[in-house]
């Protein structure tokens, strides 16, 4: 599974509720680890501290994506948001 494809399925079950989230979420992060080549240790602490944030402003989340040069899965974040989010 495409990492951004990853992503859209920590979000969907965070929008759902779902209690698979929270494991979901970790097991995203650790592959983005992996896989984003730019990331740092401090833009991972702060990925990780905006999955955690997700149910409400996903802006600080766009932001790191955007300066690692993760753009599809800006996109995905972009796509995924609920009414009236950012």
């Amino acid at each position: 599974m495409r990492l951004e494809d990853a992503l859209a399925l920590v979000l969907l079950y965070q929008r759902a509720g779902d209690g698979r989230f929270e494991r979901a979420a970790l097991r995203w992060h650790a592959r983005a680890c992996v896989e984003i080549p730019a990331i740092s240790l401090a833009s991972a602490a702060a990925a990780l501290q905006a999955l955690a944030t997700l149910s409400g402003d996903r802006s600080h989340a766009i932001e790191i994506l955007d300066a690692l040069g993760a753009y599809p899965l800006v996109e995905v974040l972009d796509e995924q948001a609920p009414p009236g989010a950012v």
